[in-house]
């Protein structure tokens, strides 16, 4: 889904903004007999395409991060992105390449811009001791499982009675579970207490578990489609994170920086702030507000460390005032 996603995006970017100058709006780009269309006339065709104020806002948004933040990105970075594209597409990365109408450098461009993005949304992100002991108190130190996971409660029970008979747990996994990681990787997952792609029953019950323990059956309910998945889980490794904070300072640190990106307020008023720094002007009076929706947000939601610094110098000289008066 994720790269179709993606191809999509470029196409509609590479269409509406194939020709932008002045001249190139008045060559033919379609002729016939009686009559010509210019390259102005596709180019304010499109912009009514249901869509195209996102896709516009959107490439203005790359733009302005890729020229800011692009030269950190490492090439080493963006073809690694790139061979996780092509891996997840499989044999049909190549036709789906073609439809798309895109090639494989324009891909990557694509991806150096989102990369792009996201270095530029970190660099807005404030890690203090505050927040890293806010993290600390609810936080479990990653562990390796293994699990099935079952479509039915019947299933699980089949399963479980196995087990406690004394299966192999890996055969298990093999045989029953429907979850694409189990099958691909004996059912090994490893995660922490703020790892996102994993249900919280889940964590939930395995940091319970000493190491060769298996749980009862946990059911997890997808709130979305109201379905209910069933999971039984084996403790590969566990462990305590005991009273060194020090300890965890990356993956803590790692925690906080994923949960602010993950904020959509935050991220709003970081793509405001840098469009404003960037100074944007539409020139194309059809488009002028096109961007008024993203420039000009609530403030309050990203640090401005200049800004608080300056607020505290003023609170100082003001306490001492009073403290003369």
């Amino acid at each position: 889904m994720r790269k179709k996603l993606l191809f999509v995006a470029m196409s509609v970017g590479l269409l509406l903004f194939s020709a932008c100058s002045k001249s190139a709006d008045k060559e033919t780009a379609v002729s016939f007999k009686g009559g010509t269309i210019t390259q102005k006339d596709i180019n304010d065709q499109l912009k009514k395409i249901k869509g195209a104020d996102s896709a516009i806002q959107q490439m203005v948004v790359e733009r302005v991060y890729e020229n800011k933040y692009g030269d950190e990105i490492a090439t080493k970075d963006i073809e690694k992105e790139f061979n996780k594209i092509k891996e997840q597409a499989g044999k049909s990365f190549d036709s789906q390449l073609a439809k798309s109408g895109n090639t494989e450098s324009e891909v990557k461009r694509k991806i150096k811009q989102q990369l792009a993005f996201k270095k530029g949304l970190e660099t807005n992100v404030e890690v203090n001791q505050e927040k890293l002991k806010k993290i600390w108190e609810t936080f479990h130190p990653e562990v390796e499982v293994q699990q099935i996971k079952l479509k039915n409660e019947e299933d699980a029970k089949k399963v479980k009675k196995s087990l406690d008979e004394g299966k192999d747990f890996s055969k298990l996994v093999k045989e029953k579970s429907t979850g694409q990681k189990s099958n691909s990787n004996d059912g090994k997952v490893t995660f922490h207490s703020h790892t996102s792609s994993v249900p919280e029953e889940v964590k939930e019950a395995s940091f319970k578990l000493s190491n060769g323990d298996i749980s009862e059956i946990i059911p997890v309910k997808n709130l979305m489609t109201k379905q209910t998945s069933y999971y039984i889980v084996k403790m590969i490794q566990n462990q305590e994170k005991g009273d060194d904070i020090g300890k965890y300072s990356d993956e803590l640190k790692q925690i906080v920086i994923e949960k602010q990106l993950s904020d959509q307020k935050f991220v709003k008023q970081s793509i405001s702030q840098e469009l404003k720094a960037a100074n944007v002007k539409i020139k194309d009076a059809t488009l002028s507000n096109i961007m008024d929706s993203l420039i000009h947000q609530e403030k309050k939601q990203v640090p401005n460390k200049n800004n608080e610094k300056e607020e505290e110098s003023k609170s100082k000289d003001s306490n001492q005032k009073e403290s003369k008066e």
